[in-house]
């Protein structure tokens, strides 16, 4: 077996800043860091270790000469903490289906140098050097006790006004309750601090709510815009209490529309359990993700029929590549556009060819307007049909094929004066799929509840959407802007069916 590891120049910097910064452990053995990277790239997501995402884990520095060798016995350890052994069965079982002889050092040898790079390379990616390392490893590596709760809980009604003043009394906390609210899943108080130093105590805090006043599951901490120093704290009430929103709601809410947007859009209702519209022409993009279980499907029906009820100058192109188990429905249903030829998109196989077309009817419109002299589709005595493109797990499509999402890029980059908009999704948020440079055009993003603190950064820039309920409770940031929380109606296939 191959005895020595080597790192490439960016990797060895990134693990130098990581002790000398972060950790602030000068003299701590840099192999520390390669057994951190193998923990984590188990926590990703699982693939083949013949798929083509292996061989993109070393961006920094490319082809880079190496930089510095280390031996296993220094990565795996040595004696009563040898650690061989248990990797070679953890690999065994993860990749069982790829009939792999893990007792072959040099197929032992393959799996570690890959899984080291790939770890490496999601911390450089997840890791701000201005954050606290320590509580990014917290964060990272699910070791807070409080990731798991039951929203089906016994909760204390005794909570009141007076219990939260005690709290941050003997906390050391100034705060003032201006307002308090039954919200569609919580109970909101509108609260006005003193200083930033409250501030600080207070967001720290705030994750003990849960245990200190036995909530049904993490409470919620958000700023109230335009008012200084003053804030929501969300406490979350038993499932059996939410309010329910449904079919009926979602038509409701879309007979409240009255907007002069160019394509409106409605996601659900805020926590005054007001309608939320927007317009997809500002936007210009969305980016939408959540973990299993958050609601994120049910929030693309809402999003999908809403811009066919309220617009009429809008085709659509829907690509699901989990064989049109999603998007099948609305097949005759909404107008699909002549460019995917009139159907759902349901093999991945497809879409690379179908994002060039898309990209030369771009560069065809752009031509249009040039012609006409006028910046934006909206500017043209008779506007094209606007184009709204729908990709359900669009990480799966990039980690196909890599190509995908520098047409994409493209696309989000120029699409919105041509009259073409992106909706993308996707169950698993990580920034070794969704490059900054397309998150970077894509402005406007809907976070649902996560699994980490990490990939709710990812979605949104900001930590919290870990701490949702699911079931369709979300964070919406529309173009840049701050997040607003709200609650997706949930209709089923009959209702869609009854809608469009």
């Amino acid at each position: 077996m191959a005895s020595k590891f080597f790192t490439k120049t960016g990797e060895e910097n990134f693990i130098n800043t990581v002790i000398k910064n972060g950790l602030k452990i000068p003299n701590l053995p840099k192999y520390y860091i390669l057994r951190l990277a193998i923990n984590k790239s188990f926590r990703l997501s699982y693939y083949p270790l013949d798929h083509n995402i292996w061989s993109n884990t070393i961006t920094y520095d490319g082809d880079a000469r190496n930089e510095k060798e280390y031996n296993y016995e220094q990565i795996l350890g040595k004696g009563n903490k040898n650690y061989e052994t248990m990797l070679r069965a953890m690999f065994a079982f993860r990749h069982k289906d790829e009939n792999i002889d893990f007792s072959d050092d040099s197929n032992f040898d393959m799996a570690l140098h890959k899984y080291i790079h790939r770890g490496l390379l999601e911390i450089y990616n997840t890791y701000k050097t201005t954050d606290n390392f320590y509580q990014y490893l917290i964060d990272e590596f699910n070791l807070n006790s409080a990731t798991n709760y039951d929203i089906t809980a016994k909760f204390d009604d005794r909570v009141d006004e007076e219990d939260i003043l005690k709290y941050c009394k003997e906390n050391s906390i100034y705060i003032e309750i201006i307002d308090k609210e039954d919200s569609i899943r919580h109970i909101a108080y509108k609260i006005r601090l003193k200083n930033t130093d409250d501030y600080k105590k207070l967001s720290k805090d705030i994750d003990s709510f849960q245990i200190r006043f036995g909530l049904a599951g993490p409470a919620l901490f958000d700023e109230v815009i335009g008012e200084a120093m003053t804030f929501y704290i969300y406490l979350p009430k038993l499932q059996k209490d939410w309010q329910i929103l449904n079919g009926e709601s979602f038509r409701t809410d879309l007979m409240k529309y009255g907007q002069k947007f160019e394509i409106g859009v409605y996601c659900g209702r805020d926590m005054k359990n007001d309608p939320i519209f927007f317009d997809l022409e500002q936007c210009p993009h969305i980016f939408i993700a959540g973990t299993t279980g958050s609601g994120k499907s049910v929030l693309m029906r809402n999003l999908i029929i809403s811009i066919a009820k309220l617009n009429s100058n809008v085709e659509f192109i829907l690509i699901d590549p989990k064989n049109g188990a999603e998007f099948g429905i609305y097949e005759n249903k909404v107008n699909i556009s002549v460019i995917c030829g009139k159907k759902v998109i349901k093999n991945s196989d497809e879409v690379y060819d179908l994002m060039k077309k898309l990209v030369d009817e771009m560069e065809r419109r752009y031509k249009i307007l040039d012609s006409n002299k006028v910046a934006k589709n909206n500017q043209l005595k008779e506007p094209l049909s606007n184009v709204v493109v729908v990709i359900d797990e669009v990480a799966d499509l990039f980690a196909s094929n890599k190509n995908i999402e520098d047409l994409i890029i493209r696309i989000a980059q120029k699409g919105r004066a041509s009259g073409i908009f992106l909706i993308l999704a996707t169950q698993t948020p990580n920034s070794e799929i969704l490059s900054q440079n397309l998150r970077a055009n894509i402005p406007t993003r809907i976070a649902l509840k996560t699994i980490s603190s990490p990939q709710s950064k990812v979605i949104m820039d900001e930590v919290g959407a870990q701490n949702l309920l699911g079931k369709g409770d979300l964070y919406i940031k529309v173009n840049g802007g701050n997040k607003i929380l709200a609650f997706a109606p949930f209709i089923d296939n009959s209702e869609i069916r009854d809608l469009v």
